[in-house]
């Protein structure tokens, strides 16, 4: 399934880096429903990332995960929307990896 282009969200998570921010966010950031639909979705992608020595393009199955999400149910809510294009937007990106570096995403997930 790829990622439709009509989001200007598709177009911003680019990297590996990235895709760990927009995960952290996905399971940290939104309403309840988001965060319920996400949590699991982020755990198994995240250890199927790690288990398989991070050989697929982490970027693509982020931007696949919210497309699918947005398919079933119209939108992100503004508080995760804003939140993941303010903290992983080409501009912003330079000081979030900063962050990336002194906090162990994975940690999170297991």
């Amino acid at each position: 399934m790829t990622s439709p282009q009509s989001h200007p969200f598709f177009n911003l998570v680019t990297d590996q880096c990235q895709a760990e921010a927009a995960l952290s966010a996905l399971v940290c950031f939104g309403n309840l429903n988001e965060k319920n639909y996400f949590k699991p979705k982020v755990k198994h992608l995240k250890h199927e990332w790690l288990k398989t020595h991070m050989s697929f393009c982490l970027a693509k199955k982020v931007n696949t995960l919210v497309a699918n999400y947005i398919r079933e149910y119209g939108d992100l809510s503004e508080l995760l929307t804003i939140f993941i294009s303010k903290s992983i937007g080409p501009s912003h990106f330079p000081a979030t990896t900063h962050k990336l570096n002194e906090t162990k995403l994975t940690d999170r997930f297991h």
